[in-house]
C-alpha cells in the first residue's frame, strides 16, 4: 500500500484515478529515489496489463533486479496470462522457463494459459507435447480444464483420434471426462460427419460413466445430421430432448427447419416455425433468413414478403430493409411482378402488398430514420407499385413530429392530387404544426 499512501501526497491526487496513471506514479517514485516494493512493482504490471500495455509490464519486469526486488510468482503468472491472450506464445513459454528457474512455482491455471494460446495459434501438438512434459513430468496436478482445453484443440484441427486417446487416458491420470469433455469430442465428430462413431462410440462410453447429453451436444448432433439430409434421424433426438431434461433451443429449432426446408418440406418447416412460438422460443434472423430463402426458391413471393413483414414488425428493420435491397438491384420490374435472384436463379413472383411497404415506411419513421422512409417511397414509385392514403398519412405525421411542415404541405398537395383524403389524424398533426410555427413567428 506505499505506493498509494506516497502517492496521496501528491497535489491533486485522488483515489479515483484511472489504471493508466498508476505506472506514472511509481516511475515518479524511482526518480525521487524511493523504491517500490515487489507488492508495488506487482500491482503496476497488474496495471499496465489491463490497459493495454504489455511491453511496458515486460521492460518493469526486467527493471525491478535493479531496485533490489525479486519478482514472485504473482508476477509472472500475471504477464505468462497477459502474454497467453494477446497469443504471444513464445514470449510466454520463455517467461515461463524463467519463472521456473527463478525457483517459482506456476499454478495449472497459468499452465492452462499457454495451452490455450498453443491451441489458438494452431500449435496444438507442441500443446500436447507441454502438458506432456512440463506439467505431467513436472509433478503438476491437471485439472478438468486443462484436459477440455487440449481436446477442444485436437478437435478443431481435426485429430479427432488423437482427442479420443486423451480422452480415454484421462482416468489414468487422476482425472474424470465431464459433460463438457464429450460434447467437445461428440461436436467434433460430427462436423466431420463420422456420425456412427459419435452416436455409438462416444455416446455409448459417455453413459456408461452415468452421464448424459447436454443440449450443446444434442445440438451437435442434430445440426449434423440435418446437413447430412438425415432429418428423420434428427427428429428421433429432437423428441428425445426433453425426457433427458434439455430443452430444444433457437440453434435445434433452426437445424431442424434448415434441414426440412432443405429436403423441401416446407409445410413442417412452417409447423416447425410455429413450434418454435408454442415452446417460447423466438425466431432470430437464421430463422427467417431460411424460411425467406426456401420460399423464393419454390417461387412463393408472397410467403417470404409476409416474413419479410413479421421480420420487420420485429424489429428486425435493417434485416427487411436489406432483403428488399437485394430484391431490387436483382430487378423488381415496373409491371408489379418481382424478380428475385437470392439463391442462384431468377424466379419470378406475385404481385407486391403496398401494406408490407407501408409496414416498412412506418417503421422508418417510428426510429427516427424519415429520409430513408422518403428513400423508400421513391423507390416504390420507380417500380410501379402505387402508394396509397396510409403511405402518405405515415408520411405527413412524420414530417409533422419532426419539424418538417413544408414537406408535409407538399405531401399534402399531393395527397389530393392522387384522390386521397387525409385522415383525422393527419388533419390534427398538420393544424397542430401550424399552430406551432404561426406562435414562433409572433
Amino acid at each position: 500500500m506505499e505506493l498509494f499512501h506516497w502517492a496521496g501526497g501528491l497535489k491533486g491526487y485522488s483515489h479515483s484515478f484511472d489504471l493508466g496513471i498508476v505506472p506514472n506514479i511509481l516511475y515518479e517514485m524511482l526518480s525521487k529515489g524511493i523504491s517500490p516494493t515487489v507488492l508495488s512493482f506487482g500491482r503496476v504490471i497488474k496495471a499496465l496489463c489491463m490497459v493495454s500495455g504489455l511491453h511496458s509490464a515486460c521492460s518493469l519486469l526486467r527493471d525491478m533486479t535493479k531496485h533490489g526486488c525479486v519478482p514472485n510468482s504473482v508476477i509472472y503468472q500475471t504477464l505468462i496470462h497477459a502474454l497467453s491472450a494477446a497469443n504471444s506464445v513464445n514470449d510466454a513459454l520463455n517467461l515461463l522457463e524463467e519463472m521456473l528457474l527463478m525457483g517459482c512455482v506456476p499454478d495449472v491455471s497459468t499452465f492452462n494459459d499457454v495451452i490455450i494460446a498453443l491451441s489458438f495459434c494452431h500449435r496444438i501438438e507442441e500443446a500436447k507435447a507441454f502438458l506432456e512434459e512440463s506439467m505431467i513430468n513436472g509433478g503438476c496436478q491437471l485439472d478438468i480444464c486443462t484436459y477440455n482445453i487440449l481436446v477442444r484443440g485436437l478437435c478443431r484441427r481435426d485429430l479427432l483420434t488423437s482427442a479420443h486417446e486423451v480422452v480415454k487416458n484421462m482416468p489414468l491420470r487422476g482425472c474424470e471426462p465431464n459433460v463438457i469433455t464429450y460434447t467437445l469430442l461428440i461436436d467434433g465428430f460430427c462436423r466431420k460427419r463420422r456420425f456412427e462413431e459419435a452416436e455409438e462410440g462416444i455416446l455409448h462410453e459417455m453413459q456408461q460413466k452415468g452421464l448424459q447429453l447436454n443440449a450443446i451436444g444434442y445440438n451437435s448432433l442434430i445440426s449434423a445430421l440435418c446437413k447430412d439430409g438425415q432429418v428423420d434421424k434428427a427428429f428421433e433426438l429432437f423428441r428425445g430432448m426433453p425426457s433427458k431434461g434439455c430443452k430444444p433451443d433457437i440453434f435445434t429449432f433452426n437445424s431442424l427447419i434448415h434441414g426440412l426446408a432443405k429436403a423441401d418440406k416446407m409445410d413442417e418447416a412452417l409447423s416447425m416455425f410455429r413450434d418454435m412460438f408454442m415452446d417460447g422460443v423466438i425466431a432470430n434472423t437464421v430463422t427467417y433468413n431460411t424460411l425467406i430463402h426456401a420460399f423464393l426458391k419454390k417461387r412463393a413471393i408472397n410467403k417470404a414478403l409476409k416474413l419479410v413483414n413479421t421480420f420487420c414488425e420485429e424489429g428486425a428493420l435493417d434485416k427487411a430493409l436489406s432483403l428488399f435491397d437485394e430484391m431490387w438491384a436483382k430487378g423488381m420490374h415496373s409491371n408489379n411482378f418481382a424478380s428475385v435472384t437470392l439463391i442462384s436463379n431468377v424466379f419470378r413472383g406475385l404481385q407486391s402488398d403496398i401494406a408490407i411497404y407501408n409496414n416498412l415506411i412506418s417503421c422508418l419513421c417510428k426510429m427516427q430514420r424519415v429520409e430513408e422512409a422518403f428513400s423508400l417511397f421513391r423507390k416504390l414509385e420507380s417500380q410501379g407499385v402505387s402508394p396509397d392514403s396510409l403511405t402518405y398519412n405515415i408520411l405527413i405525421c412524420a414530417c409533422c413530429r419532426t419539424g418538417s411542415p413544408e414537406n408535409a404541405y407538399a405531401l399534402l398537395d399531393r395527397t389530393v392530387a392522387c384522390g386521397f383524403t387525409p385522415d383525422s389524424l393527419t388533419w390534427h398533426r398538420l393544424v397542430t404544426t401550424v399552430s406551432r410555427s404561426f406562435r414562433a413567428k409572433i
